[in-house]
C-alpha cells in the first residue's frame, strides 16, 4: 500500500516566504516625524494586505470566500488612520480629541502595535492555508448519511424558530428600550460594563436571557422558513437595528448585516446584478452616516441618534467619518500594549477557562474563575480616556496579545486553520443543504466577524444557549415526525 502524498499548497509556501520579507522590512529604523512612521508601517499594512487577497481563492466550492471578507473588514478598523495619514488627512487628525496622532499612547507603543497586527494577520493567513486539499477534508461529510431528510430538519428548525420568535419578540423590544434609558443615564461604557456582568437585577435580568434568542432565531427563520415568513423578519431585524442604534451601540448591526449577506449568498444560486451593486452602494452609503452619527450623540446623551448628529457627519467627509470612527479599535491594541504587563498583568490564557465558565448560569460557576478579566474595554479604555464614559471596543486581537503576549502571532496560525475549517464548512453545508451544519457555522462566523472589534468570550455561551439547545429541540422533534 503506498503512501498517502503530503499535500503542501504553493501558496503557503510563498506565504512564509512573504511574511519573512515583511518582518525584515519591520526591523527598519524609520527617520523622521510620526507622520512618516504611519505612512512606512500603512504601506507595508497595504502590501500585507494585497498579498492576503492574491495568495487566496476568491471562492469556496462557487461561494464567496468568506476569509477574506472577515480580512477586508479589519481594513477600516486596524489601519483606517494610517490610511487617513496616507490620504493627507493627518492635519485633520491632529485635531480631533482623540486619534491616532494625539499622543495619549507613545509612538513606541503604536508602532509596536502596528508590527503587531501585520505579522498576526499573515500568521492568520499562513494558518488559513495550511490545510490538506479541500476535496480530501470533504469526502467525510460526503459519506456521511443525515438522519433525517432535509425537509423534516428544515421544518422541525422552522417551527421552533418561529416559537422562539414570538416568545422573544416582545421582550427584546421592552429591553432594547431600558437599555435605552440607562445608557442615557449613566454613559455608554458603564452600560456595556453593566451589561456584560449580568448586573440587571429582576424582570430585566431574565429578559436579557430571552432577548439573546431573538437574532439567532430570525437566522434559523430565514434559512428554513418560507419566503412570506421572511418578510416578516426582515422588518423584525429593521425594527432590532433602529432600538439597538438608539442604545448607544452599533457594530451589532454589522453582525446582522453579514448574517443576511451570507444566509442570502450562500443559500440561493442567484446571481449578482448591477441593480443589486448600485442598490449595496447606497444602503452601504447610508449606513456609514448613521453608524457615525450614533457616536456623535452618545459622546453626549450616552445613546441615541440625533438629526443634528446626522449633519455633523454629512457635513464633513463621509470617507474620513467612517475611517477616522473604526481607527479607534487600533488604539485598543496599541493602549493595551502600553498597560499590559506594566499596569495589568497578562491574563495568561485564562480568558478561555473565564469563557468556558461563563457559560454555566451564575450559581453553578466556578467562584475563582469569576474574577477573570474578560470585558477589556472596560479595564484598559479609561486609561486612555481618563474616563469611564466611553469605551473604544476590543478585538481577537487585543484579547489575543492581553493573553499571550508577542507570542499571539503564533496563536494567529492556529485560528487561521480554525477559519479554514469554518469557512469551508459554511460553503459545503449551504451546497449539501444540510441546514443544521449550516446554522451552527453561520452563527459562528457572524460571531467571529463582530469579535474584529469586540471580545470573544461570550462566543461558546452564546453557542450553546442560543443555537445547539434550539437545534437539539428541533432535532427531537424531527426524530418524533419521523416515527410518525
Amino acid at each position: 500500500m503506498r503512501d498517502r502524498p503530503i499535500y503542501v499548497p504553493v501558496n503557503l509556501l510563498q506565504s512564509i516566504f512573504i511574511t519573512a520579507i515583511l518582518l525584515v522590512f519591520l526591523q527598519f529604523d524609520v527617520s523622521g516625524d510620526m507622520y512618516c512612521q504611519y505612512r512606512y508601517y500603512g504601506i507595508i499594512a497595504i502590501l500585507g494586505y494585497v498579498w492576503i487577497f492574491f495568495s487566496n481563492s476568491k471562492r469556496l466550492s462557487n461561494k464567496i470566500n468568506l476569509f477574506l471578507v472577515f480580512i477586508a473588514l479589519t481594513i477600516p478598523f486596524y489601519f483606517g488612520g494610517q490610511i487617513l495619514i496616507l490620504l493627507g488627512y493627518g492635519a485633520k487628525l491632529a485635531d480631533e480629541r482623540y486619534s491616532l496622532v494625539d499622543g495619549r499612547v507613545g509612538m513606541q507603543y503604536n508602532i509596536a502595535a502596528m508590527k503587531y497586527i501585520i505579522i498576526s494577520l499573515q500568521c492568520l493567513n499562513i494558518g488559513y492555508q495550511f490545510r490538506r486539499n479541500n476535496r480530501d477534508s470533504q469526502k467525510k461529510f460526503r459519506n456521511a448519511e443525515s438522519t433525517f431528510s432535509a425537509d423534516d430538519q428544515s421544518a422541525a428548525i422552522n417551527l421552533v424558530a418561529t416559537i422562539l420568535i414570538i416568545v422573544a419578540a416582545v421582550p427584546t423590544i421592552v429591553r432594547l428600550g431600558y437599555d435605552i434609558s440607562v445608557a442615557k443615564a449613566i454613559g455608554h461604557l458603564a452600560y456595556l460594563h453593566e451589561k456584560s456582568e449580568d448586573s440587571y437585577m429582576g424582570i430585566w435580568f431574565a429578559m436579557s436571557y430571552i432577548q439573546g434568542w431573538f437574532l439567532p432565531a430570525c437566522y434559523m427563520k430565514l434559512v428554513c422558513g418560507k419566503p412570506k415568513g421572511k418578510r416578516i423578519i426582515y422588518i423584525l431585524l429593521a425594527i432590532y437595528m433602529i432600538l439597538y442604534l438608539m442604545t448607544g451601540s452599533r457594530y451589532e448591526i454589522i453582525q446582522i448585516a453579514f448574517a443576511i449577506f451570507v444566509i442570502n449568498t450562500y443559500t440561493s444560486d442567484k446571481k449578482i446584478r448591477l441593480r443589486d451593486i448600485i442598490i449595496f452602494i447606497v444602503i452601504g452609503y447610508i449606513a456609514i452616516v448613521i453608524l457615525r452619527s450614533v457616536s456623535y450623540t452618545r459622546d453626549v446623551t450616552g445613546s441615541g441618534l440625533s438629526l443634528s448628529s446626522i449633519a455633523n457627519v454629512l457635513g464633513g467627509n463621509v470617507l474620513y467619518e467612517c475611517l477616522f470612527e473604526t481607527s479607534t479599535t487600533f488604539t485598543s491594541i496599541s493602549n493595551t500594549i502600553m498597560h499590559v504587563p506594566s499596569t495589568i498583568y497578562y491574563n495568561c490564557g485564562k480568558s478561555i477557562l473565564g469563557a468556558f465558565n461563563y457559560i454555566l448560569p451564575a450559581f453553578l460557576r466556578i467562584s475563582p474563575l469569576n474574577n477573570i478579566v474578560l470585558q477589556l474595554s472596560s479595564k484598559l479604555s479609561p486609561l486612555y480616556y481618563g474616563y469611564s464614559g466611553a469605551g473604544y471596543g476590543s478585538s481577537f486581537l487585543t484579547e489575543s496579545y492581553f493573553n499571550y503576549g508577542f507570542f499571539s502571532p503564533c496563536i494567529m496560525l492556529f485560528f487561521g486553520y480554525f477559519l479554514n475549517l469554518l469557512t469551508s464548512r459554511l460553503a459545503y453545508f449551504s451546497i449539501n443543504n444540510d441546514k443544521r451544519k449550516f446554522i451552527i457555522s453561520l452563527y459562528i462566523m457572524t460571531e467571529l466577524v463582530w469579535a474584529i472589534r469586540q471580545d470573544m468570550y461570550l462566543i461558546p455561551r452564546h453557542l450553546v444557549y442560543y443555537i445547539l439547545i434550539p437545534l437539539v429541540i428541533s432535532s427531537l422533534l424531527a426524530k418524533r415526525r419521523k416515527k410518525g
